[in-house]
């Protein structure tokens, strides 16, 4: 109980053994003048002796005929532990333990704004390492695994304090460079990381080489924004990858360009596919793992080209969003989606609520809400039918413009799932703001369970926090 005054007037067991006093010792302590209005937080001492975290709340009451606060301290310790795990393992890399795409992105963005500010360069180098292939079908994965561990080690030894190196997945890293003066600097952080993998590695009992290619570009030569150097860097490793030298780097040159990422004989063919009516629809269903029941359904976009043969969607879903078809396949696939719920219905089923994936790039499209909206009501259907997707790394991308396009979604009554749960963290906070009804927990986190332990309790801390 806490007075008008704000100090402390009577306490419980419960209040005495959180706070880590007596009775006699709290009453009379200030507390500060609560608020009735406001949820707050506070320390509190744990049981093992080590600091927690309570909930505040307060309501107004009488204590001796005076007016009072009612205080209660609720612990949620557990879950700012929950929190803190989740979004350190969304920044950070579970195998080595290094910054992860997204944090090195959300810290690129950051330097070349600061540079672009003061003037000065800096530089993202992405690295690739020679053989890695070799090492997992020769020696197995878990000799790749420890091979990538001592990667992340042998970097953090041979580089500055202030250089961030990432992970961006599977044998790729990146580091970027922010204190240099000219591209000679940049040249000398790949020489020291060159010079440092001459030497080779023992893990368990092997003894390996590993040598990285590295790609160099440098802002603002190279690029003005994170997504052309990043772009432009990897296009400069694979140019280091092939020339096979023994400097083992290259810096970007626009007049050799490799356009590796979409060789031009895809796009020709994407096109030819989709002006034929090569895009199909394919349905997965969704079940409740309690009753079996069928709960939903997800809309998979496919392409088949003349010869009847199937593209797979990591080969042509990037270079639709390159070339600017996927704003045309998006429409298709949604009035593809909305024709075979009518043709479900006309036959007499009832079919759950059909689910279609939105691209980054539809994401910022402001005429979607306004297409969706007419798709529905030319097949004479209502939101319910639909769910739309969206990945984290979407809304995270903009989330200043990600609010309104999800509330104009959610205005037209449809219900908003948030796909990829995990892999494109930024604020929890503002992930709690949006309006999405069900998130969809990355499979690099459930594919593990339940053997693993660790992910194990990753999940579970996902699941509460979704509730």
């Amino acid at each position: 109980m806490v007075g008008e005054d704000g100090a402390i007037r009577f306490s419980n067991p419960a209040a005495q053994k959180s706070l880590g006093r007596s009775a006699l010792d709290l009453v009379g302590l200030p507390f500060g003048q609560p608020s009735t209005n406001v949820r707050t937080e506070m320390d509190i001492l744990l049981p093992d002796g080590g600091f927690g975290v309570a909930e505040v709340t307060a309501t107004e009451t009488e204590w001796d005929g005076q007016p009072a606060y009612l205080v209660m301290l609720h612990d949620i310790t557990d879950r700012k532990r929950a929190e803190e795990q989740v979004r350190h393992q969304a920044l950070h890399d579970a195998l080595t333990g290094l910054p992860n795409r997204v944090h090195f992105l959300d810290q690129l963005n950051l330097a070349v704004d600061v540079a672009r500010r003061q003037g000065r360069p800096l530089a993202v180098l992405f690295l690739d390492l020679d053989g890695f292939k070799a090492v997992n079908d020769t020696h197995g994965h878990s000799v790749g695994d420890a091979l990538l561990k001592a990667v992340a080690q042998r970097l953090g030894g041979c580089l500055r304090s202030f250089d961030l190196i990432a992970r961006l997945g599977g044998d790729e890293f990146t580091v970027l460079a922010e204190r240099i003066a000219s591209p000679a600097d940049a040249a000398e952080v790949a020489e020291r990381i060159a010079a440092a993998f001459r030497e080779p590695l023992d893990l368990a009992g092997h003894r390996l080489y590993s040598r990285p290619s590295i790609g160099i570009a440098v802002f603002p030569e190279h690029g003005e924004d994170p997504e052309t150097l990043m772009r432009n860097a990897d296009t400069a490793m694979y140019e280091a990858k092939q020339d096979g030298g023994e400097a083992g780097y290259a810096f970007y040159r626009p007049e050799r360009t490799l356009r590796t990422s979409l060789p031009t004989d895809i796009e020709t063919r994407l096109r030819a596919i989709v002006a034929a009516g090569g895009l199909r629809l394919r349905y997965q269903p969704q079940a409740d793992l309690g009753s079996g029941r069928l709960c939903g359904a997800e809309a998979l976009l496919r392409c088949v080209d003349g010869a009847g043969r199937l593209l797979l969607p990591g080969r042509f879903i990037p270079v639709m969003e390159q070339t600017g078809l996927i704003g045309q396949a998006g429409d298709w696939v949604l009035d593809a989606a909305c024709a075979q719920i009518r043709a479900w219905r006309d036959q007499g089923m009832v079919p759950p609520p059909l689910a279609v994936n939105l691209s980054a790039v539809q994401f910022d499209d402001a005429g979607l809400p306004g297409r969706i909206g007419a798709t529905l009501k030319r097949h004479g259907l209502g939101p319910e039918c639909l769910v739309c997707e969206v990945t984290e790394s979407a809304v995270m991308r903009h989330p200043e413009l990600a609010h309104p396009m999800l509330t104009d979604l959610v205005g037209l009554g449809l219900s908003l799932h948030l796909d990829d749960f995990g892999t494109g963290y930024s604020s929890l906070a503002l992930l709690g703001d949006l309006p999405f009804a069900v998130v969809k927990i990355d499979r690099s986190f459930v594919r593990e369970l339940p053997e693993s332990e660790k992910f194990t309790a990753l999940v579970s801390a996902m699941l509460a926090m979704a509730h």
